[in-house]
């Protein structure tokens, strides 16, 4: 099971992943520059910076992408162009990976290095494995069918390499909506269904605990390193993620009024509200996401009583527990992916 991590506000996307976005643009034609440009992203700064991209600008670029390629299956010329290196380091070390569920640990620990707009859970089963993709509730709770049907295709792709195309997709989930299931079937060999509770892939558990003949142990372990250093750089400095901080902190406290948390950052809590609103967020905001990041975590494992899971993250019943789970997810926490 992955560790519990905790969310990066502002969303930002990886400046690697933009260039693939811009790479298949091409591809249909477009101009990737002009339409880029159109949302907000100078594509120069991206490759000449390394730079990331708020997420908000490239959920248009999807959609333009979509209307003016014609092509509502924009994910599976995404994944014919997708080479790990679009993952960066991460995509590296999970195609070094010993086993596909070594690989998905790491693309669960360290997804947010690619984009952290969206949180990645895996529930085990006796035959299968899930990978879960939830929107961060700074992301409004929506993210576009393209991106992640786009993130799902490019994680099958890298996964097979490490399976040297043994690998076994039973059913694919999206909460949205195409005109038709086939294109998507056709690439994933396996049923998908539309309109579902959850955006989810569920592969094989024997192809994915399959052990590799050749991985490479001192590459994956430098690559972890490089990785775990570079998003505690990035989480550096910034109000919102030192409050997420905060939060954990006081956690067995029941502390969670933003006076306290302001307090103990050594700040008032108007600078506190500033401060945040820099950053494109507030405290409500970031104390739900923190709830609901760290309520999921906790039903898969099974690690806790839900009365218990509803106490510790400051809800006052069950009930009341119950219903936000369900305006997170959509579901109840006793029906939450069995």
């Amino acid at each position: 099971m992955s560790d519990i991590s905790l969310p990066h506000q502002t969303p930002t996307t990886l400046g690697s992943w933009v260039l693939l976005v811009a790479q298949v643009i091409e591809s249909y034609g477009l101009d990737s520059d002009s339409l880029l440009e159109e949302n907000g992203i100078i594509l120069n700064d991206i490759k000449e910076n390394d730079s990331r991209c708020p997420t908000a600008l490239m959920a248009n670029v999807w959609q333009m992408l979509a209307t003016k390629s014609h092509d509502p299956y924009v994910a599976i010329r995404m994944a014919r162009y997708f080479k790990p290196t679009a993952y960066s380091a991460l995509g590296l070390t999970m195609a070094a990976s010993p086993t596909v569920h070594d690989a998905l640990m790491r693309f669960s620990r360290y997804s947010s290095l690619i984009g952290d707009a969206i949180q990645v859970s895996i529930l085990e089963h006796d035959d299968n494995i899930k990978v879960l993709l939830n929107p961060h509730l700074a992301t409004n709770g929506q993210s576009s069918i393209y991106d992640i049907s786009s993130t799902l295709c490019c994680l099958y792709s890298v996964l097979s390499e490490v399976s040297t195309g043994n690998l076994r997709v039973k059913e694919v989930h999206f909460k949205q909506s195409l005109p038709s299931s086939k294109p998507l079937e056709g690439f994933f060999s396996c049923p998908v269904i539309f309109g579902s509770n959850y955006n989810q892939i569920v592969f094989n558990k024997h192809d994915v605990y399959t052990k590799q003949h050749v991985y490479h142990t001192e590459l994956i372990d430098s690559l972890d390193s490089w990785i775990e250093t570079h998003l505690h750089n990035i989480r550096q400095g910034k109000t919102s993620n030192k409050v997420t901080d905060m939060l954990v902190k006081h956690l067995n406290k029941g502390e969670f009024s933003q006076h306290n948390i302001a307090r103990s950052l050594a700040m008032s809590t108007r600078k506190l509200q500033r401060k945040l609103n820099e950053e494109g967020t507030n405290y409500t905001e970031l104390l739900n996401d923190y709830r609901k990041k760290l309520a999921i975590e906790l039903i898969i494992k099974d690690a806790l009583p839900l009365s218990e899971v509803s106490c510790l993250l400051g809800f006052n019943n069950q009930s009341n527990f119950t219903r936000a789970f369900k305006r997170w997810t959509g579901t109840t926490p006793n029906q939450y992916p069995q």
